[in-house]
């Protein structure tokens, strides 16, 4: 169903610190997770940049010898 231009379906792209969460959600299903990046420890996300096809993150990380 497309109306005005919009579809009924949302990429969602989250993170809780070292790990990035992709959910695709639709109206007529519940979110579900598409894809789970995991980075290093220590890492911090500075910014996450999505589209239909990447999800691109700007991420800074601290390595411990």
């Amino acid at each position: 169903m497309d109306q005005l231009g919009f579809n009924d379906d949302l990429n969602v792209v989250a993170t809780n610190g070292n790990t990035i969460y992709q959910f695709e959600w639709d109206l007529a299903r519940p979110p579900t997770l598409t894809a789970k990046y995991t980075l290093i420890p220590n890492s911090y996300v500075n910014q996450i940049f999505v589209d239909y096809n990447f999800v691109i993150a700007s991420v800074e990380s601290v390595i411990n010898d």
